[in-house]
């Protein structure tokens, strides 16, 4: 896709304007905002770089494509975490809002336009505000850096041949006589000051900034002249930048030449995952049909219980397919207000349709009632024996007044997991419980199924497990989905290959259904704890590995005592299980068959 990349002069956006021409986009523009006149370089901002603004001007005739700059005027209005956007027209005087503009000026030169290049790699803060601007202009974040390891970001930033120096120190440490030198001069001290005092190896604590004079896809290169530069110094020995900085242009031998060989891109799996993968045999022990239990729970449930509200198997037949989800919605906020809820207190929501030919259209009526930031987490599958189109559970948690949403909802393209364009979150947390969305084996960087079933298997474990790890979460119970009787234990035996690396054994519960989104033939879905609530944990009776059903399950979510386990046997003394089409069920009368693995 044709893209126009954010610029601050630094490492990270240049860097992956380097990522998107590797994959195949096409750069057509640059886009930078900087400080309004008679302001100082550095600016008390959340979100941009500013400092080196003075060379971006030559930037357009480095890369040989078009510049768009504008000042920055606004502030800093919302400093929380997401961006609420204050609707179609923004937060007013925010700066955030100065970004919107500046893109929509690209967009009438360029209208075809479809990505835009940032280099977020672990602000939250500066990903959620690109991916609102983007939501709303109807463009894709292109953010390959996001979540990467930093010690190997570093490595691969100086091995690619980017010239990065050091324009600005605020980390213990550093000092002035860091400024003017390359991250490849710097590296040592950056891996020293990381081990003593925790420094973040790519600045990513706004330890350091840089200003690139030199890249592979540049045309031209920069000649940064340092004692030209006036150096701005404070009481502080950690902190200093240059000022005013004086660079000027020249030619280059080798001309905006990306070397294809250059290792950018990280491997699909990282490496516990690629060993899991490896030890997968390519023939497997076939399913025992004795080992799977039919049943055919299908009246709506709803389940009040230590702030968790439930309600289970929502449908209503409909001559059309809208008139049908926005009744299934209705009856769910009218539920939801005899609990004093609305929406916005939804955390999980498990959707279940006859026929998946239908989902795009089921999530074109779904989206119009998730507009705010965080949407619930989702999954959704294929069950022709639902009795209706369209099938919802959800799983509603009260907070307190003035408690902020947590949770998860990457937008952007990256080699990180995949991204989640439409209305849900990757997961969102409700009393220290993360729900986790079901995930797929999509290639992140592009969002193509890869077709091996056993690479689908492990690596939509992988993405599953790396959102846990993003907000800092331990899995305790999945559920994996797959269309094929077959392909069980295919499951099981990546399951088993996954626990051996884990001090304890989270539950699985495996689910037959009849198709899952995009074609795929495995799904994971769960939940994650903080280790704040291991507390409640049971520990007297072994683990059981996995269960499979006939039929679909919401998700092994227990409410009582802010756990959630998918070990339905010993977990039905405990707790309330909740149902949906045939799975759960609120007695202790519940017939689902169990499976130890040996």
């Amino acid at each position: 896709m044709k893209f126009v990349a954010l610029v601050s002069g630094g490492k990270d956006s240049c860097f992956n304007i380097l990522h998107c021409l590797h994959n195949g986009h096409d750069l057509v523009a640059l886009a930078n905002l900087h400080p309004p006149p008679g302001s100082a370089d550095e600016l008390d901002s959340f979100m941009y770089q500013t400092v080196g603004y003075h060379a971006l001007s030559l930037y357009s005739e480095c890369l040989g494509v078009p510049m768009y700059r504008a000042p920055i005027l606004g502030s800093s209005v919302d400093q929380g975490l997401e961006y609420t956007s204050g609707g179609p027209s923004g937060t007013n005087n925010d700066e955030t809002e100065d970004l919107y503009n500046l893109l929509m000026t690209v967009k009438k030169s360029h209208p075809d336009v479809e990505g835009v290049s940032v280099g977020a790699i672990l602000s939250t803060y500066q990903r959620t505000r690109v991916e609102s601007v983007c939501a709303r202009l109807g463009l894709v974040s292109l953010a390959y850096l996001w979540q990467r390891d930093q010690g190997e970001l570093l490595d691969e930033i100086i091995a690619s041949g980017l010239d990065a120096r050091i324009i600005k120190v605020a980390g213990v440490g550093l000092s002035k006589d860091h400024l003017g030198k390359s991250l490849g001069q710097v590296r040592g001290d950056l891996i020293k000051l990381n081990r003593m005092y925790g420094i973040h190896l790519c600045g990513e604590g706004g330890e350091y900034e840089t200003l690139v004079l030199d890249a592979p896809m540049f045309k031209k290169r920069l000649n940064l002249h340092l004692n030209d530069c006036v150096l701005k110094d404070f009481p502080s020995d950690y902190v200093a930048y240059l000022e005013s900085i004086k660079v000027t242009i020249e030619d280059k031998e080798t001309v905006g030449a990306v070397d294809q060989e250059l290792k950018l891109e990280p491997p699909l799996l990282e490496e516990q995952f690629e060993e899991i993968l490896n030890d997968i045999p390519e023939a497997l022990e076939a399913l025992d049909a004795g080992e799977i239990t039919t049943s055919s729970q299908t009246r709506p449930k709803v389940c009040d219980q230590q702030g968790f509200v439930t309600i289970a198997n929502i449908t209503a037949p409909s001559s059309s397919l809208q008139s049908e989800v926005e009744e299934i919605f209705k009856i769910l906020t009218q539920e939801l207000e005899k609990h004093d809820m609305t929406l916005f207190d939804v955390s999980m929501i498990s959707l279940l349709v006859q026929d998946m030919s239908s989902f795009a259209e089921v999530n074109g009526y779904y989206s119009q009632y998730f507009k705010y930031a965080l949407p619930p987490a989702r999954l959704c599958v294929e069950k022709g024996t639902i009795g209706a189109r369209v099938q919802l559970s959800a799983i509603a948690f009260k907070r307190h007044e003035g408690e902020i949403r947590k949770g998860l909802h990457v937008q952007g393209r990256s080699y990180w997991a995949p991204a989640n364009i439409g209305p849900y979150s990757q997961t969102i947390e409700s009393d220290q419980i993360y729900f986790l969305s079901g995930q797929i084996g999509l290639v992140p960087k592009d969002l193509s199924l890869v077709p091996d079933t056993r690479m689908q298997s492990v690596l939509s474990l992988q993405h599953l497990m790396r959102v846990a790890t993003a907000v800092d979460a331990t899995v305790k119970a999945c559920v994996a989905f797959t269309n094929r009787h077959d392909l069980v234990p295919l499951i099981r035996q990546t399951w088993r290959l996954y626990l051996d690396s884990l001090a304890e054994e989270p539950e699985l519960l495996i689910a037959v259904v009849d198709a899952l989104p995009r074609g795929a033939s495995v799904e994971w879905s769960g939940y994650s704890v903080k280790e704040a609530v291991d507390m409640y944990e049971d520990n007297d009776n072994s683990a059981i590995d996995a269960k499979v059903v006939e039929g679909y399950p919401t998700g092994p979510f227990k409410v009582a005592n802010t756990y959630a386990t998918g070990n339905m046997d010993r977990g039905l003394s405990n707790c309330e299980v909740i149902p949906v089409n045939g799975l759960y069920d609120m007695t202790k009368s519940l017939n689902i068959a169990s499976i130890v693995l040996n």
